[in-house]
């Protein structure tokens, strides 16, 4: 996933049973807490994991490494019916659940699941959604007409998987913070965080506090890339996030962000070894650290050693249903593209970058935006295509225009190519929208450090 693109940035099957509420009575977590010690750990609402598939799991947030989630699915409801095993509520669309025990599985429609006779202490229930979702739970005592204590099932999902965690209790500006740091404006973000008080955070889970260290940590990091000021400081901030926070789940969106800083501070070397952390995580994560390697070869002018690097890429296998890979192959395609226009192989640049557009989801705003940006970067080299090119960058601008620094990039060239293309009034409101919405963006700087169209 990528921590600064919907993903990724910013990277399962669509998961529609949703778990309200932890507040099973009796015998709780693995039989190890009293209900007493888990009123006293147990947030009034389950986190929500949002997957990059669109999907969801409802849950507590309990453990977390670099490479996945540990989240314990939890249930509201009262065991007060017979015969019950356990209720769940599941979406509009998803009409059938079943549940397997000592008597078979039996499939009714949304809302309770029966099961014919009791249940014994120690019996693993199994609870499936038609979307494929399963929850296994072990009866803490017998299923009797009264009552059953269930021990909460864990699940873990990969960090690919997950596009946001958000946490019970988190501040609303925390949220807002991150949700500007998704759309790359680190200033929106970093004056959310300004919002919140010390007292807002005291009481919460711990990942709230992590939370709120890492969207400062990349808001400032992000905001030194956009500026081109205060990058050591930055990648300190970076650094210092992921010495405290060493099984983060956003271990990996941090290490290329330190990339991203010392790279641009000309550490070509210790940008290197920040990327190549990518490479201990899933197909995903090796693959961007394939193509962010290619990006610093690219960078140095070295186009036909950084395209054999995303040929590299292409070939690392993936999963069938693997959302993630699959678009981080996008985004290594994307970067063969731009060393094609870079090796005067325009035509094969057009080809690779219409390619992504067609596979890429709809929804993909952030990916789209690029790919159309590259597709009129590589139109532009072609030679005499110039309109076709105004085409690409304004889909940008009228369509794809989420991403501050992708619109902000489509702006700057539509203020030259309307200039070429004898339009000079859209030419200068393009300037105009991009000095106004954009002041501090690399491009507009770009822009007027050349001459007035």
């Amino acid at each position: 996933m990528n921590h600064l693109s919907t993903r990724s940035t910013w990277c399962a099957g669509h998961l529609s049973a949703r778990f309200p509420l932890p507040v099973l009575a009796a015998a709780m977590l693995y039989g190890a807490a009293s209900p007493a010690a888990w009123a006293q750990t147990a947030r009034s609402l389950p986190d929500r994991v949002s997957l990059v598939d669109g999907g969801e799991v409802r849950g507590v947030v309990e453990a977390a490494s670099p490479n996945d989630l540990d989240i314990v699915l939890v249930t509201d409801k009262p065991f007060d019916t017979s015969p019950v095993a356990v209720t769940v509520d599941v979406e509009a669309g998803d009409d059938k659940v079943k549940v397997t025990g000592d008597d078979g599985a039996k499939g009714f429609k949304k809302g309770m699941l029966v099961t014919g006779r009791g249940i014994p202490k120690g019996t693993t229930v199994n609870l499936a959604t038609s979307s494929g979702f399963t929850l296994s739970a072990k009866a803490t005592e017998t299923l009797s007409k009264e009552s059953i204590s269930l021990a909460y099932a864990r699940t873990k999902k990969g960090v690919d998987a997950v596009s946001e965690v958000f946490f019970d209790g988190e501040p609303a500006e925390l949220r807002s913070a991150r949700t500007n740091l998704r759309r790359r404006d680190a200033a929106a973000a970093l004056a959310d965080l300004k919002k919140i008080k010390e007292e807002e955070l005291q009481g919460k889970a711990a990942f709230v506090a992590e939370e709120m260290a890492f969207v400062k940590a990349a808001s400032q990091g992000l905001q030194a890339l956009q500026s081109g000021a205060q990058i050591q400081p930055a990648a300190e901030a970076v650094k210092d996030f992921l010495a405290k926070h060493p099984r983060s789940f956003h271990a990996y969106d941090m290490q290329e962000l330190l990339g991203d800083l010392v790279a641009r501070a000309g550490k070509l070397d210790e940008a290197a070894v920040a990327y190549a952390f990518l490479e201990k995580g899933p197909p995903s994560c090796r693959i961007r650290a394939t193509a962010l390697k290619a990006r610093l070869l690219r960078e140095q002018k070295k186009y036909a050693d950084a395209l054999r690097l995303l040929d590299d890429a292409g070939r690392i296998e993936i999963q069938a249903g693997d959302v993630a890979g699959a678009r981080a192959k996008r985004e290594a395609e994307l970067g063969r593209a731009q060393c094609l226009s870079r090796l005067d192989k325009a035509a094969d640049a057009i080809a690779a970058a219409r390619g992504v557009i067609r596979a890429a989801d709809a929804d993909d705003k952030d990916l789209l935006g690029r790919a159309f940006n590259v597709l009129g970067d590589a139109q532009r080299a072609a030679g005499g295509r110039d309109e076709d090119a105004v085409i690409a960058y304004l889909t940008v601008d009228l369509v794809y225009n989420t991403a501050a620094e992708t619109h902000a990039e489509a702006l700057y060239n539509l203020v030259d190519l309307w200039q070429r293309t004898k339009n000079p009034e859209r030419s200068r409101e393009a300037r105009q929208t991009l000095e106004s919405q954009y002041p501090n963006s690399p491009w507009t700087k770009r822009l007027a450090a050349a001459k007035p169209s």
